[in-house]
């Protein structure tokens, strides 16, 4: 929920997207294209359990493709 959160501004430079927080805990995730979106959905939650080093080299790799 912290707006200067890295991953989500390493995702909103990866693709434009519109995300939402639910107090219950559930996350939305809306991108240009469905495609998009389920990378999103995809990186969201592998990031859960990475580390900080991980998460900028998948990043990397995103960014690259």
């Amino acid at each position: 929920l912290a707006p200067d959160c890295e991953i989500l501004q390493e995702l909103g430079k990866l693709y434009p997207l519109e995300i939402v927080f639910g107090m219950n805990g559930r996350i939305w995730v809306k991108a240009k294209t469905i495609q998009q979106t389920l990378i999103l959905a995809n990186i969201l939650e592998a990031c859960e359990h990475m580390t900080a080093d991980q998460r900028k080299q998948i990043f990397s790799r995103l960014a690259e493709s």
